[in-house]
């Protein structure tokens, strides 16, 4: 009895609802064109990079000056700052909301135990009830 390893013997072109390189050229086709896509991306954005870097040389315009004077720099630089402050207060939120949770599912256990407990205790009053009256017990409806 042999055994085949299938990592010599794929079974890439064997489905059996499509014959053998049925759909292989179509799958070629629209990879070759993704990669066209993909490359005429890459060139154009080359292109572009490449033009704006010699048109500021070619102006002598550094990067600085084409955001405005220092003081709009700074001004966007403190609402950055306040913006990652808010960030850093609502994570912060974050985590009492989940030392809560946390807390929360600590008594989850402890309601559970008090359930049981209270269940028990109704139904052995039930069975104390029933026995003193001369009244069947009821069944537990839970």
């Amino acid at each position: 009895m042999s055994v085949v390893n299938p990592m010599f013997d794929p079974a890439e072109n064997q489905w059996p609802g499509y014959p053998a390189g049925s759909t292989e050229l179509h799958y070629r086709r629209k990879s070759k064109a993704v990669w066209v896509v993909v490359v005429v991306f890459v060139v154009a954005l080359g292109a572009s990079a490449y033009y704006g870097y010699f048109s500021l040389k070619k102006h002598n315009i550094q990067i600085s000056q084409l955001f405005g004077s220092q003081a709009a720099i700074n001004a966007l630089t403190q609402r950055a700052d306040a913006a990652e402050g808010n960030l850093r207060e609502l994570t912060g939120g974050w985590e009492s909301l989940g030392q809560r949770v946390t807390n929360l599912e600590g008594l989850e256990g402890k309601v559970a135990d008090n359930l049981k407990q209270t269940r028990k205790y109704a139904e052995a009053f039930d069975a104390a009830v029933a026995a003193t009256t001369k009244c069947p017990a009821r069944s537990p409806q839970f």
